[in-house]
């Protein structure tokens, strides 16, 4: 076992040269190589092709997992999009490490094949030892494994990168993984696929959740507002008693509860500073900055948050009145002109003329204030009377994960990782 261990650190070693982030996975790879050997009894050296369910059983599977696989396949095809022409193929696979989509270059689809990722193939570590798939579900956490780190030695060519996907009552459902055959990459290259397959499937997982229920009322929020609406905030499902339903993993980080019996079952005001009501009304008032600000009561602190009504909800308050005593459409509530800001304030009659001037004439416009002040839609407003053709798009840097942020603003030149094709 000694030898088998000392094996499994060279690899990481060998894996992890100039490369400091990636150094984490010595310890997981080593955890891995252990079940391997002692609880799974698997013989590095002996060729097996891969378990393989028969079509009718992969089509029930699939049966099993219905609007969800057709949402998880189209975000995959946005991925595949950003790690085209890389060599890397995406998979999804069950909980049980059941393959069942595949979204990859037709023209290295006979690659895939001969090393088993496929469709109905069975990827868990009890079947084909270290890789994407299996650990990820053992660990239940972002795994790279890279060419030697995988357990069995046919599979010494293969890059996998696995992320979980999450239930919204917290056990893993499914793995989003990226996987290349025969890439000499350096490790520190892959982790921006890793980052990629990582944010897709917390996407599919927020997603999840969010759908999961129809007729509650979804409060998100964050300490940070340039995080609310984003895969990394924390969400909960209220029903219109105020009883929580669920709450996801970022939800319990930031109250503070060790476990979702903490959360789940209790009223929103033993939470929050609000109540049913006010959840109610903010759920209506889409005309209102994108967020709000709410107080916690176990764990003390801001959150800003906002909240999606459900849509079998009925609610009633009295529609807003403009100054002619006339309701304004959706549209104006959403998208209110320049000179509708002003709601009679000199200041902002003042800023809306100042915009009006420089609107549409190819002129940078640097918009700062306070966070809930309606940056962005005084921004759209800008943008509305430039009278430019085609919808304003919205970048939110926060949204782009820490080691993707330098290369997506600035650019980067080819093979700098996986699939780089954007020159600086």
């Amino acid at each position: 076992m000694e030898e088998l261990i000392n094996a499994s650190r060279r690899s990481v070693r060998r894996a992890s040269v100039g490369a400091e982030p990636y150094s984490y996975s010595q310890s997981l790879i080593e955890r891995s190589w252990r079940r391997c050997e002692q609880q799974y009894l698997i013989d590095r050296a002996r060729h097996t092709a891969p378990a393989v369910v028969e079509q009718h059983e992969l089509a029930e599977y699939k049966d099993r997992y219905g609007e969800f696989a057709r949402l998880a396949r189209a975000e995959m095809h946005n991925l595949y999009n950003q790690i085209s022409g890389s060599g890397y193929a995406l998979l999804l696979s069950n909980v049980e490490g059941l393959i069942l989509e595949f979204v990859g270059d037709p023209a290295l689809n006979p690659q895939f094949r001969s090393v088993g990722l496929w469709q109905g193939a069975i990827w868990s570590e009890q079947h084909e030892g270290t890789n994407g798939i299996g650990t990820c579900i053992a660990e239940q956490r972002p795994v790279m494994v890279v060419r030697d780190q995988h357990f069995r030695r046919r599979h010494a060519g293969l890059t996998c990168a696995g992320a979980p996907i999450i239930e919204p009552s917290g056990e893993l459902f499914g793995v989003l993984d990226a996987s290349t055959v025969n890439n000499l990459d350096t490790p520190s290259s892959q982790l921006h696929t890793l980052a990629l397959v990582s944010a897709s499937a917390q996407h599919i997982s927020k997603w999840r959740f969010i759908n999961a229920f129809p007729t509650a009322t979804i409060v998100r929020f964050h300490s940070r507002p340039e995080y609310v609406g984003l895969i990394n905030d924390g969400a909960i499902a209220v029903d219109e008693d105020g009883t929580v339903l669920a709450a996801d993993n970022n939800a319990l980080l930031f109250l503070g509860a060790a476990d979702r019996s903490d959360v789940v079952g209790r009223l929103i005001y033993e939470l929050f500073d609000i109540n049913a009501a006010t959840l109610a009304q903010q759920a209506c008032q889409s005309w209102r900055p994108p967020y709000w600000t709410m107080h916690g009561i176990r764990r003390a602190g801001r959150f800003f948050a906002t909240v999606l009504g459900s849509q079998k909800q009925t609610i009633s308050i009295h529609p807003l009145q403009s100054a002619d005593n006339t309701t304004p459409s959706r549209s104006q509530r959403l998208h209110p002109a320049l000179h509708d800001l002003s709601a009679g304030d000199p200041t902002m009659l003042q800023l809306a003329k100042k915009a009006q001037k420089v609107a549409g004439r190819g002129i940078p416009i640097l918009l700062h204030g306070e966070t809930g002040t309606g940056k962005d839609v005084f921004a759209r407003a800008i943008h509305c009377a430039s009278g430019r053709q085609g919808e304003l798009v919205a970048v939110n840097c926060a949204a782009i994960p820490g080691n993707l942020i330098e290369s997506e603003l600035f650019g980067y030149r080819p093979g700098a990782f996986t699939g780089a094709q954007k020159t600086a």
